[in-house]
């Protein structure tokens, strides 16, 4: 019989994942509004001290969930890339959460469309001159459109939401 190995930073990962409930319009960050209840042990082996990070997609949902991992990890500061001029109500529930909590990273917020790389790079370049490092890069920007089963997408709202996808890749 076959054991799963879990290591213990997956076991903080699972930890902090499990404050999240799902809603109808993506992951709720339930733990925002309440007090903080992340747990730091157990992540000696996830350990991602003084470094920098970008999020794309990360105003809500997995990709806030991602910024919100790596800063409670110890990076010294998660800029948070999305479509959105200002951030929505579960960032800035998030940016306040990590205030309190002290030990974590920094939330940064940018506006910022991947499908323009130009724009994209210049941002990047912009973000490592000022914190003098680039370390991680979490690719979790989407686009969805109204739900409804995958077979109902026209090729063209398909080809969209690859172009989304594909072109980190480039």
């Amino acid at each position: 019989m076959l054991k799963p190995i879990v290591s213990r930073s997956s076991l903080a990962i699972w930890r902090l994942a499990r404050v999240s409930s799902i809603r109808k319009t993506g992951v709720r960050l339930s733990s925002l509004h309440t007090t903080p209840t992340i747990q730091r042990e157990g992540r000696e082996d996830f350990a991602l001290t003084d470094r920098v990070a970008i999020v794309t997609g990360g105003n809500r949902g997995l990709g806030l969930e991602a910024a919100l991992a790596l800063s409670t990890a110890g990076s010294r500061a998660v800029y948070c890339l999305d479509l959105p001029e200002k951030p929505g109500e579960d960032w800035n529930a998030a940016r306040e959460l990590i205030g309190r909590l002290g030990n974590a990273g920094r939330l940064e917020y940018m506006s910022a469309d991947v499908r323009d790389q130009k724009r994209l790079l210049k941002t990047v370049e912009d973000i490592a001159t000022k914190e003098g490092r680039m370390d991680i890069c979490v690719a979790a920007a989407g686009i969805t459109g109204v739900p409804r089963h995958c077979l109902e997408y026209t090729a063209e709202e398909l080809a969209e939401v690859c172009h989304v996808c594909i072109r980190y890749q480039k």
